[in-house]
């Protein structure tokens, strides 16, 4: 997956230069709009995921808290010097396998402009468990800058990566508990409450780094 989203974005991003091929995309979300919503969603998510036995600690229980790391996050990626193709929901759920075993992405909804760490943090801290992400999210990470640079975009380093992996968690934390709160059939309570567990204990886990 890590490797899909690499090779996606090296696409459109060949020799590094602002904004390539992705101009006509929108420069990501943080709005008012998308603020209210998302708080609103959030606050919902809380009351959910507490009523369910989650345990929230610290910030990732605090749906402003939430929110704000979440607009922080977004206007990061959006305002990064060089920017590419960002999917904004690349988790487990939107992939396929093509025929060649290489992963593909669907459900482009929300697709946008941003920073090349954008989708990779999501991605990772959604499709593992809390156990192996602690154990395997940094060498991942190193697979992803490695496929970039097979692709010849050399934007970004691995300590950039990390040092951005670790700051955005609750930007899936923020999306997963709107998912929860705002319910409506999007995505099962129990899939919603996983993805809210993995990725508050991934914002506890890098606070302390």
């Amino acid at each position: 997956g890590a490797g899909g989203l690499a090779g996606l974005k090296a696409g459109y991003g060949r020799g590094n230069g602002h904004d390539t091929g992705v101009r006509w995309l929108p420069r990501g979300r943080g709005g008012r709009a998308w603020y209210g919503a998302v708080r609103a969603g959030a606050a919902g998510g809380v009351r959910a995921a507490r009523a369910a036995g989650l345990e929230l600690a610290g910030p990732t229980g605090d749906a402003r808290r939430v929110t704000a790391l979440w607009r922080e996050h977004c206007a990061r990626a959006s305002g990064a010097p060089v920017r590419t193709v960002v999917h904004g929901d690349a988790h487990v759920g939107n992939t396929y396998i093509r025929a060649s075993g290489e992963v593909g992405f669907l459900d482009w909804q929300i697709v946008g402009r941003g920073a090349w760490w954008f989708d990779v943090p999501y991605f990772l801290v959604g499709a593992l468990t809390v156990a192996d992400r602690r154990a395997h999210e940094r060498d991942l990470l190193a697979h992803y800058v490695d496929a970039l640079a097979a692709g010849e975009v050399t934007t970004l380093s691995l300590e950039q990566a990390w040092s951005e992996h670790r700051r955005s968690s609750m930007y899936g934390l923020a999306m997963w508990l709107c998912t929860l709160g705002f319910g409506g059939g999007y995505q099962p309570d129990d899939i919603c409450l996983a993805y809210v567990e993995r990725y508050s204990s991934a914002y506890l886990d890098h606070a302390d780094q």
